[in-house]
């Protein structure tokens, strides 16, 4: 009984540390860069993440896969393949197809490449590696800049 008790004490104590020191959940900026832009990062168990960067005219929602290295997270964007084909009939009854081309995503610019694990916090680098450390706030005052976790909705 004392073994049985022992182990199942162990066994609880490995879930909650686990537990507490998983990166899987929801993440958003802790303000709104200049009164209107924001992010949310959504990272998975499969090793998947969703993104979404959205404020005034820009949008980008994607997903990719993400790995972990000590206490970095690397994210690997899928590669977004939009495209709009529209089938129309003119007045003959003929059908033709036109291919609209993909739209320049000017919102991807702004992806984070990798991110560090900071308690609860993670820490945006760019896409050439530099730490994002400020960004304007909706008071025209710089502030620091970073992504926090919440409960998933």
């Amino acid at each position: 009984m004392i073994k049985f008790c022992l182990l199942f004490l162990l066994v609880f104590n490995f879930s909650i540390v686990k537990s507490q020191n998983s990166i899987t959940g929801c993440y958003s900026s802790n303000f709104a860069i200049i009164g209107w832009f924001g992010a949310h990062l959504k990272l998975n168990d499969d090793d998947s993440f969703e993104y979404l960067f959205f404020g005034d005219l820009f949008y980008d929602k994607t997903g990719g896969t993400f790995e972990v290295s000590r206490n970095n997270i690397i994210l690997h964007f899928k590669q977004i393949t939009d495209s709009l084909e529209i089938s129309l009939r003119d007045s003959t009854g003929n059908i033709f197809t036109s291919k609209l081309p993909t739209p320049e995503n000017n919102a991807a610019n702004y992806r984070p490449s990798q991110l560090k694990i900071k308690n609860t916090r993670l820490i945006i680098y760019n896409r050439n590696g530099k730490r994002v450390r400020r960004k304007m706030n909706s008071r025209e005052r710089w502030q620091k800049y970073y992504l926090v976790k919440h409960t998933c909705e």
